[in-house]
This record gives structure tokens, C-alpha cells and sequence, in this order.
């Protein structure tokens, strides 16, 4: 019995989440290092859109 908070996967949709884990931590904690850095008024134009390419580079390579 699943019970509230509980998933039924597919078969298909838990294999792309194995195989993209590592993926997306990598792009969760790009994200969290890009949302402080556009807090911070010093940091640099482009270090905020090297990060923003980064993240879309991750994002292509788990949704390809």
C-alpha cells in the first residue's frame, strides 16, 4: 500500500533517474552557487554567465 508521500515510478523514469543523479547534484549545487553569486554586487557579469552556460550544458546532457 503506498501511502501519502509515496511514488510509483516506471521502470523507464527510475532508470533516467539513476542514470542522471549524478547530473543533476551537480547542476542543484551550480544553481546554488549561481543564485549567491547574483546576490553578491561585486561578482562579475561574466562569471554569473559562465555559470548560466554551465547550467545549460548540464541541462542538455540529462534531457539529450
Amino acid at each position: 500500500m503506498l501511502g501519502p508521500g509515496s511514488y510509483c515510478y516506471s521502470p523507464e523514469s527510475q532508470k533516467f533517474y539513476e542514470e542522471t543523479r549524478n547530473l543533476r547534484k551537480e547542476m542543484h549545487d551550480k544553481k546554488i552557487e549561481y543564485f549567491e553569486i547574483l546576490k553578491n554586487p561585486k561578482t562579475a557579469g561574466e562569471t554569473a554567465t559562465k555559470l548560466e552556460n554551465q547550467l545549460r550544458e548540464l541541462q542538455n546532457k540529462i534531457y539529450a
